[in-house]
Formats: structure tokens, C-alpha cells, sequence
């Protein structure tokens, strides 16, 4: 009689080990040694055994939150892994909550000219994943529809602020933040 071994090395890696994702559709890279099957689940039981592959498209349980993926794998003699092989990753699908935004020209004394313009935001905020930075984009001829093109600057978290400086007085700016 043969001595079979159940896989070892099991291991599971969600979206590359991203922290958050904002889709459910992942991504998963898979290993383990000997494994010819492999049970993928977003539940702590197994259910439905495949072919073992090294990487699998997998769809995370709905809802925003941790979601945690666990991979059992079994060989060719039906030898299961006692405990499955987890990774978990943040589902974030809310949108970000919006603020306010203000701006307020500034006289600048060595020009002698109001050509600085003050830009402040307040009440921006993300329950789950918090607030990473914020873009910033302005426009001499309309409301930027994007955050994207000229004018676009990536602020800090950690800001609330920023002063566009050198503009021509008397011109007018539309001011976007995302």
C-alpha cells in the first residue's frame, strides 16, 4: 500500500495582496504541492472540488467589508488538506462621502494684485477604506467633468489646502476635488 501525503504548501494570494478592492471579480494565484484539486470558497466549508490551477477569476460575497477566500486541495488519492489555505482582502463599493469646497482670492503685496487663489475642503470621508489623497483640478474655461488633464495636482490626506499661485488677476477658475 502506497503512503499518500495530502498536499502541502497551500497558500492563496487575492488581486496580487492588495488591501482593498472595489470590484468583486478577483483575481487569485493559488499553490500548492501535489495538489491535483483545489475547493475555493468564501465560506469556511468546502462544497465543490475543481482542477487544481495556479491561478483562478473568483467572485467575492457581495457587501462591502473583509472578505476572506479559502482554498482546500486534495491529490490524485483523495489525500484533503486538514485546514484550507485563507487570504483575506477589504471589498470597498461605497463611494466616498462629499464635502465642500471653498476658494477665496489672496492679495499678494509684492505684485500689488489679487492673483492667488486659496482653496480649502472640509467633510470628505470613506467609512471603509478611508480617504487616500484627494485630486485636485481647475480650469480657466469650464467645470472640469473629470478628475483628469491639465491642472491636476494629488494632495495629501493628510491636507485640507492648497494655493494656486501666479494667476493672472481678474481671471476666473472652476475648482473640482475628487
Amino acid at each position: 500500500i502506497a503512503n499518500y501525503a495530502a498536499p502541502t504548501g497551500g497558500l492563496v494570494t487575492i488581486a496580487s495582496g492588495a488591501t482593498y478592492t472595489k470590484t468583486t471579480t478577483v483575481n487569485l494565484a493559488i499553490y500548492a504541492s501535489g495538489a491535483t484539486q483545489m475547493c475555493i470558497s468564501n465560506t469556511t466549508s468546502c462544497t465543490a472540488w475543481i482542477t487544481y490551477a495556479t491561478s483562478k477569476t473568483w467572485t467575492l460575497s457581495a457587501g462591502s467589508g473583509t472578505k476572506t477566500v479559502r482554498v482546500w486541495f486534495r491529490n490524485a488519492a483523495l489525500e484533503t488538506t486538514t485546514t484550507p489555505a485563507p487570504d483575506t482582502i477589504i471589498l470597498d463599493t461605497v463611494f466616498p462621502v462629499n464635502g465642500t469646497l471653498a476658494a477665496a482670492g489672496a492679495y499678494n503685496a509684492t505684485t500689488s494684485a489679487y492673483d492667488t487663489i486659496n482653496i480649502s475642503w472640509a467633510g470628505f470621508s470613506d467609512a471603509t477604506s478611508g480617504m487616500a489623497s484627494y485630486k485636485l483640478i481647475w480650469s480657466a474655461t469650464s467645470m472640469p467633468g473629470t478628475c483628469s488633464g491639465a491642472g491636476l495636482i494629488t494632495v495629501s490626506r493628510t491636507l485640507s489646502k492648497y494655493s494656486v499661485t501666479g494667476l493672472t488677476p481678474g481671471s476666473t477658475l472652476y475648482f473640482r476635488i475628487c
